[in-house]
């Protein structure tokens, strides 16, 4: 049984620990077969959104609505939202 204790866990913290524990690991592979991330390579991407959503001045308390076809670059917003703490 693992003891690990996870009430702490956010999922900022879950997504930096998988980014840090296996950068060049792909993390996943996109239906259409023509796009890839490693976790290194979907974290850059992830932290670039979030940088612009702050700078253009949305809160960690924002919300913000991802209006967008099923894509690879939706699950790089939502995290960019999510992850570090506004509402998505």
């Amino acid at each position: 049984m693992n003891n690990t204790d996870t009430t702490n866990n956010t999922l900022a913290s879950i997504f930096e620990n998988a980014v840090s524990k296996w950068p060049e690991r792909k993390m996943g592979q996109y239906t259409n077969g023509d796009q890839s991330y490693t976790y290194a390579a979907f974290g850059t991407q992830v932290r670039k959104v979030e940088a612009m959503l702050a700078h253009n001045g949305v809160s960690p308390e924002g919300k913000v609505a991802i209006l967008s076809e099923n894509m690879p670059n939706w699950t790089v917003a939502f995290f960019a939202v999510s992850a570090f703490g506004r509402v998505a």
